[in-house]
């Protein structure tokens, strides 16, 4: 390399190190010290993450602060640290070198005001004294032993003292034999004041007390031991009782697999309104934490979910608590207390749910509705799509993008008729707001094409809804004045004239639009890039139930090129997805475009709220792994801009997400990345 190329190359190095400093350093951002790096973010490694050093997240989102506290303690989930004392440098209090391994990074004091609200200690009789060891065979010794236990304890009980709504969870691998030895340890260090009895813990699946309830009556640790007969004998929780728990260690650590460890009843045991997650390796390794507590731990979480009776975890324990490749274990608890608190896999996308009157009262992108189901009143709620192109790019194929789609689009409310509505908006309202795919029933009526909602095949006064030429100039308006658009067009097609769907068509002016059928992909090849689509200006593609009129007149059969599930409610049961009876099943790779429904066989407006939050992400996942680990490139749903929060916007968010960059949402992805590089939301 000559001299000029050196001087160049060092002098993008030094800009790209010096871009930011002085706490100006955003999340992954290049970092030199922790004081390059943004309020809640530190300067750390990652090798299998990223090269060099960057800004990542180092403190929780206090869910209680950003929403409030007045749930039961079971509805929020909590950061939890395995073998929260066995700390990095912490000097020996035996005199003899330690030999042991040790799980965290920071101390105790540093971990609580990090955000961690759960700790796992493990209890020894020692020295005739009470400590904290990494030991085995049940006996501590000098050179496995960390500290005694009340030094810990008066750092909790320092904690909680100068937070006074704060509630904390011990839960104690107990090795502690000697009789109240663990009660004297408790009352010595001060913090029986704080303790939650037992006798007011639930045991037969019902909530915990609020956590308003419990700040209030001062009832603020909650104390676990894995000594059943402590509970008896000393008024300490057997852990058990209350919570289940995955396996620890590498058993717990197998993709797609979340059995029980031994001590706790199977992860579906109702009865207990606890769930406690763990993911971390039987021998923690620094190093490889980073990458453990990035998207495998979430994608656990996922998992577990499932394993618990839809039940997402309140506890997540890891190891080096803050190592990852972006958001870490902080941002798997942000997924947690998203789902538990509002259906959203962020808890940050709770705060749409502002109280409000009417659409102007609420912030761009979102309006006013009801959710009886999941909120009280009028809330704020999203109304728009991401534009997942000004968000990443345009230059992958266009069945690597994910786009919302709406049920019987043009059954939109309004007059009298003798059928059911499925929307709310007019069909460019429907496009303003982001949906790009339209099924539309299309029949003969009266000398002309009509949009019907009807029976048997026969369109009628009775359940018309408006000339199928009309609602195809909104389309041509929309794709006149948008150039970087494309629309898709589902047909349940009741036409029987020959020719008569191209006509009006061309009489609405689409032709210019049309993708031909001859570029579609039949045998699993990707389909061409959304740019060059929009390059070519082959802005439509449009789909027909019946197959003979892909040869007749040149409009795609839809099952040559995509799969679909079930509609209506035989898709709608948890945790199924098979194929509706005209789609191959839907892991043929042959087909390249993937579709959801998600919508009841009758619509209700007031329960499509429900149906469009947390169901409709949970189906998404079920059928990701129906569909051959594919996520879905259409999501159908009916009165599209109801839910609980984010609903079938955010459900598009995270295919989008998971599609381009391996993420839970698109707003976590990198620019420019395609896998496993998120931040934080």
């Amino acid at each position: 390399m000559g001299l000029s190329w050196f001087l160049v190359l060092a002098s993008v190095l030094l800009s790209a190190a010096s871009a930011c400093s002085d706490g100006q350093c955003k999340l992954l951002d290049i970092c030199s010290t922790d004081g390059d790096c943004q309020a809640g973010l530190y300067c750390s490694e990652c090798l299998q993450g990223f090269s060099g050093s960057r800004c990542i997240r180092s403190t929780i989102t206090d869910q209680f602060k950003l929403l409030n506290n007045s749930l039961p303690f079971n509805k929020y989930a909590f950061l939890t640290t395995h073998n929260s004392y066995a700390i990095e440098g912490e000097p020996s209090h035996t005199g003899f070198p330690r030999v042991t391994f040790t799980n965290q990074q920071d101390n105790i004091t540093q971990q609580l005001n990090n955000g961690v609200r759960a700790l796992m200690l493990d209890t020894y009789d020692f020295h005739g004294d009470i400590w904290l060891c990494h030991s085995f065979g049940g006996k501590c010794y000098d050179f496995t032993a960390f500290e005694p236990a009340i030094d810990t304890l008066k750092e909790i009980e320092a904690f909680l003292s100068a937070n006074p709504t704060e509630i904390v969870t011990i839960i104690l691998e107990d090795y502690v034999e000697a009789p109240n030895g663990l009660t004297k340890v408790f009352t010595d260090a001060g913090l029986m004041k704080y303790w939650f009895p037992v006798a007011s813990m639930p045991k037969n699946g019902e909530d915990w007390p609020l956590v308003s309830d419990m700040v209030a009556k001062n009832q603020r640790l909650l104390v676990f031991t894995s000594k059943k007969s402590k509970e008896a004998s000393e008024g300490i929780a057997y852990q058990w009782n209350y919570m289940v728990e995955n396996q620890y260690g590498d058993g717990g650590m197998h993709a797609g697999s979340c059995p029980n460890r031994a001590e706790s009843s199977a992860l579906d045991d109702k009865s207990k309104s606890l769930v406690l997650v763990n993911y971390f390796r039987s021998e923690p390794l620094k190093l490889l934490s980073c990458g453990d507590n990035s998207g495998d731990l979430l994608n656990m979480l996922n998992t577990c979910y499932g394993a618990a009776g839809n039940r997402w975890a309140n506890f997540v324990a890891v190891d080096y608590y803050k190592k990852s490749e972006g958001g870490g274990a902080f941002q798997a608890v942000d997924t947690m207390n998203g789902e538990l608190l509002c259906g959203c896999n962020d808890v940050h996308a709770c705060v749409f749910l502002d109280e409000c009157g009417k659409d102007e009262d609420c912030e761009a992108g979102l309006h006013c509705s009801t959710c009886l189901p999941l909120t009280e009143g009028r809330r704020c709620v999203r109304s728009v799509a991401t534009n997942q192109f000004k968000m990443m790019n345009d230059s992958l194929p266009f069945n690597k993008y994910a786009f919302l789609m709406t049920h019987n689009a043009f059954a939109i409310e309004g007059g009298i008729k003798l059928t059911f509505s499925n929307q709310e908006d007019s069909v460019a309202d429907q496009l303003n707001n982001g949906v790009r795919g339209f099924m539309l029933d299309t029949y003969e009526f009266d000398g002309s094409l009509w949009l019907c909602h009807a029976p048997g095949g026969k369109c009628d006064a009775t359940n018309k809804f408006r000339p199928l030429i009309d609602t195809l100039k909104d389309f041509e308006a929309f794709l006149s004045t948008n150039p970087a658009e494309i629309v898709t067009l589902i047909l349940e097609d009741y036409v029987k004239t020959a020719n008569a769907l191209p006509k009006v068509f061309s009489d609405a002016g689409l032709m210019k639009y049309w993708f031909p059928v001859a570029n579609m992909p039949k045998n699993g090849d990707d389909w061409p890039s959304f740019r060059d689509m929009l390059l070519k200006n082959q802005r439509l593609l449009v789909f027909t139930s019946k197959q003979y009129k892909e040869a007749a007149e040149g409009i795609a059969y839809q099952w040559n090129y995509m799969v679909e599930n079930m509609y209506g409610n035989g898709g709608m049961d948890e945790g199924k997805c098979f194929n509706r009876g005209e789609s191959s099943p839907l892991n043929d790779m042959t087909k390249k475009l993937v579709l959801v429904n998600f919508f009841r066989s009758v619509p209700f407006k007031q329960i499509s709220c429900g149906d469009n939050t947390g169901a409709l992400i949970n189906m998404l996942r079920t059928c990701y792994g129906a569909a051959g680990n594919r996520w879905a490139n259409f999501v159908a749903v009916d009165f599209y801009k109801k839910s609980g929060g984010g609903g079938a916007f955010q459900a598009v968010d995270t295919l989008n997400g998971k599609l381009l960059c391996g993420c839970d949402d698109i707003h976590a992805c990198m620019c420019g990345a395609t896998s496993g590089a998120c931040t934080a939301v």
